[in-house]
Formats: C-alpha cells, structure tokens, sequence
C-alpha cells in the first residue's frame, strides 16, 4: 500500500492500481482496489476525481462494499442533497448487513451509515427515526459523547425530557469539556418555548 501511494503520487496511477491489486490479494481485509484508489484521490487533493474513481469502484470491484456508498452519502449531506444522501445511506445499510469480511470496518460502517441517517431524520424532524437511529450508532459506541447529545435533544423533541437530560449528563461525564446538562436542557426547553424550564435549567 506504501509502495501505491508512492507511484500515485508521482502520477503513475497504472502502478499503484498493480501494487493495491498485490495488496489486496495478501490481505483481502483490506478495502476493495477501487475504493483504495478513490480515497488516494481524495487525499491527493483531486476532489473532481473522486467521485468518477467511486462511480467506477463499484462498477470493478466494490458493488457489494458498503463504503462508496458511504463516501457518497457523505458527500451529498455535506452538500445538502439530502435526499440523494438518504437513498445512497439506505443502500449502504443494506449492504452493511451481509457484509463480513472486516469487523473493524463493518463496525465504522455501521457508525457513519446511522450517523447520517440520525441526522437526516433530524433535519426532517423525523424524531422516532432519529432515537432509532442514534441508538444503532450507541449500540456500536456507547462512548460517544456526540451522539449521547444529539439523543439527547431528540428525547427532548419527544417530549421525553428526563431522559434527555440524562442523556446529556451522559454525555459530560464523557467529555467534561461538552456543554453543561443543565444549559443543554436549557436551550431544548427554549427551542419548545417552555420559557419557565429553561430558566429554572
């Protein structure tokens, strides 16, 4: 892979296409060739390529990896297209589910698909969804103070305040530079113009 990324970035993609082939043959753990190749793009700076190595990717070897998938799914909630995002995170979960060849990488997969699921159902106010979907990311870990707080603002939409708050301080007890519970219930209690809650939070 070293060896890859060298002839990459000396623009001999032939090469590094060979030496990921090698590499993969050794340790079919590894991402497909495709995708590998796709994210030497990305960190080589040439974005406009990404996109056209993953189309590519799956179309060679990586139909059946969740991750171009992901890749994508990614891209397009960052850009906003949230349904192309909610179609591209749902097959990535689909194919999640008979994926077996990596527990490592099955297990980051897991977390990236219900992360932006969870967000999506979020900006749609979809909030049965998103406690659905923030407890498949907790499931995987149940230490990140970042989704405990996103589960926690979704409770408090459900009007589920206690266990929101408990949510939060969860979350604090993770990650003691995270905001307050009692300020974090505050601005849900605001955002629900429960006006003497938030006060007394």
């Amino acid at each position: 892979v070293a060896e890859a990324s060298k002839r990459f970035s000396n623009r001999d993609q032939l090469s590094a296409r060979t030496f990921l082939e090698r590499a993969v043959q050794k340790n079919p753990k590894l991402p497909p060739v495709g995708v590998l190749m796709a994210k030497m793009q990305g960190l080589a700076g040439n974005g406009n390529a990404v996109r056209p190595a993953l189309e590519q990717a799956v179309q060679d070897d990586s139909a059946n990896d969740p991750e171009p998938y992901l890749l994508l799914a990614e891209d397009a909630l960052n850009g906003s297209r949230t349904i192309e995002a909610e179609a591209l995170f749902d097959k990535a979960a689909q194919l999640i589910e008979g994926y077996d060849v990596n527990k490592k990488r099955k297990r980051r997969f897991i977390i990236r698909a219900y992360r932006g699921r969870a967000e999506i159902a979020q900006r749609r106010r979809n909030w049965e969804q998103a406690e659905s979907d923030l407890q498949k990311w907790l499931e995987q870990d149940p230490e990140d103070a970042a989704a405990l707080n996103r589960l926690g603002q979704t409770l408090f939409m459900l009007d589920r305040p206690r266990e929101g708050y408990e949510s939060f301080v969860k979350a604090k007890e993770i990650n003691d530079e995270g905001p307050s519970p009692f300020v974090s219930a505050a601005l849900m209690y605001g955002r629900l113009d429960k006006e003497a809650e938030a006060m007394q939070s």
